[in-house]
């Protein structure tokens, strides 16, 4: 049994450093910079703050802000007030927020989790029986 696993493992770890030291030797990805014009700036922020309007809209996000003390016109200055760089911080992490969570995500790790523990069964001999 000890010789069963200790193979399996050899088996999963030679490849694995393969591959890790084949990415270690790889060149850096290049990079490019260049002068982006002004009137594009304004046309991004523009872009960035209609996709963050309809999230300072909603029911939900509204009564927050008045618990806090904030009328909507407040609420409007102090968007006005922010930078471009706030603004792109806050439009860029928009998209990761979900209400409730990610449940694909969920299913995705414990669908692994499954799988290594079935693996791990397969590997070192065990059988599991299910009885009434």
């Amino acid at each position: 049994m000890r010789h069963a696993l200790k193979s399996a493992l050899i088996g999963y770890l030679i490849p694995a450093w393969l591959v890790l030291a084949t990415l270690a030797v790889l060149p850096p990805p290049s990079v490019e910079a260049g002068l982006i014009p002004s009137h594009a700036l304004s046309s991004v922020r523009q872009d960035e703050m209609e996709r963050l309007r309809p999230v300072l809209e909603s029911k939900i996000v509204r009564q927050r802000l008045a618990d806090f003390g904030l009328t909507p016109e407040e609420t409007a200055t102090r968007m006005a007030a922010l930078s471009d760089a706030d603004i792109h911080q806050i439009a860029r992490h928009l998209d990761a927020l979900q209400p409730g969570g990610s449940a694909l995500g969920t299913v995705a790790v414990l669908l692994v989790i499954a799988l290594l523990v079935v693996l791990l069964l397969h590997l070192t001999g065990h059988k599991v029986i299910i009885t009434k």
